[in-house]
């Protein structure tokens, strides 16, 4: 995506920009000329502009957002609100020791529904991907069958992953070869490289390429590294809002968003749901982590109309303790003692919705192999493949757990 000339000039970025800085969403339809001549109708500098999905960065100084919008529809009739900016904690998940007796295990792994288990590890050893395999499968993605799909060619060749997180570990054997671009939007000259730890996880569950330990759902997809969280796991609205703007950009076919916070449902944070809601009518499968309040409803974004939630299962097929439930939950995917790519090098295990929701982000990159046309399709063709684990509660599961070898029949 071309950075606008304003924002170039300016050299400032969403997640780096003043207190002051509010978020105005707009109608869709509107130019950047509007935009840009709207915003400083009411007084505002335009720090920058979001051209995929109507919204621009402002520094309107010591200016209430509730006094600009009283005065919106005079000075901007293409705005429809204007948001605050305040920078966030988005994250909620903890680093775990490895658990033995999990890895042990897993080729014995059965989806608690269904008559067929998950493909052992010695017959996806036969299939292209794992030809050269060295290690077992995570037992998350061996729980979600993904060499089932593998069998049959879907791997998730062709296919363009965002990982919108804390950026990305490039060096990583497992995620090195699968790295096809990334993106910095807190600080448009830098590379987005991970210096958490959560981005570099999540990734491996996404599409590690199994070169050493971690295997990914869809181990051939191209990953595009975003990075809109800092060392600390904080942001704000503007650099998640910059983020999806670049993806849009990009073409990508899936999101992965696992991070949230618990600021109020579906209604909260205009700016960020519009975001969403554009990647989802630009083809975009938006997918992203319930969060892990311990049964709490679910986080934003995961609780947009346009997001694909995911709540988190144990290795029993059980709800997650910390796992958030709630009607917006579409699918539920492993989420405890998750072991894949460290920061810096080597493995680590992982809790968390976190966790779950980039196999469910996997699991649709297989979809858009398998043929999906958009987000409706690839959530059509997930659903047709989910299965309902009998000890759960609907808002718990959703349409239940991904069988990958049932995506596309």
């Amino acid at each position: 995506m071309k950075k606008t000339a304003l924002a170039l000039a300016l050299g400032l970025v969403a997640s780096c920009a003043m207190a002051a800085t509010k978020i105005v969403v707009f109608k869709n339809g509107t130019t950047a000329q509007q935009r840009k001549s709207q915003v400083e109708a009411l007084g505002g500098k335009l720090v920058a502009d979001y051209e995929y999905i109507n919204e621009s960065l402002a520094d309107f100084g010591d200016m209430p957002a509730r006094s600009l919008n009283l005065d919106k529809a005079r000075s901007a009739p293409d705005a429809t609100v204007i948001d605050e900016n305040p920078t966030r904690d988005w994250l909620q998940s903890g680093i775990y020791p490895p658990l033995a007796p999990v890895s042990g295990i897993v080729s014995q792994a059965r989806m608690a529904s269904d008559s067929e288990p998950p493909a052992p590890v010695a017959e996806a050893a036969s299939s292209g991907v794992m030809a050269d395999a060295k290690y077992r499968l995570p037992w998350g993605v061996e729980r979600v069958n993904a060499a089932g799909a593998w069998k049959k060619g879907l791997d998730g060749s062709g296919v363009k992953v965002a990982v919108i997180d804390t950026g990305i570990d490039f060096n990583h054997p497992d995620l090195a070869p699968n790295i096809a671009g990334n993106y910095n939007a807190l600080n448009h000259d830098a590379a987005a490289r991970d210096d958490h730890g959560h981005g570099t996880h999540v990734a491996g569950t996404v599409a590690g390429v199994g070169d050493n330990d971690v295997f990914g759902v869809a181990p051939k997809a191209k990953i595009y590294a975003v990075k809109v969280l800092n060392a600390r796991g904080r942001g704000d609205t503007a650099g998640i809002v910059d983020g999806i703007n670049w993806t849009i950009g990009q073409h990508v076919n899936v999101i992965n968003m696992s991070l949230g916070d618990k600021v109020g449902g579906e209604d909260d944070v205009p700016a960020f749901r519009q975001a969403v809601k554009a990647a989802h009518d630009a083809g975009i499968a938006v997918v992203c982590a319930a969060g892990n309040d311990y049964g709490g409803a679910v986080n934003i974004p995961a609780a947009y109309p346009d997001a694909i939630a995911v709540s988190a299962s144990t290795y029993s097929n059980d709800l997650a303790g910390f796992s958030n439930k709630g009607p917006q939950i579409k699918f539920i995917a492993p989420g405890s003692s998750i072991h894949s790519a460290k920061a810096g090098g080597g493995y680590t295990f992982m809790d968390g919705t976190s966790m779950s929701s980039p196999h469910v982000a996997g699991l649709a990159a297989l979809a858009y192999q398998a043929g999906a046309a958009g987000p409706d399709q690839a959530m059509e063709m997930l659903r047709a493949a989910a299965l309902k684990l009998h000890s759960l509660k609907d808002n718990e599961q959703g349409f239940g757990l991904v069988n990958a070898e049932k995506i596309g029949k």
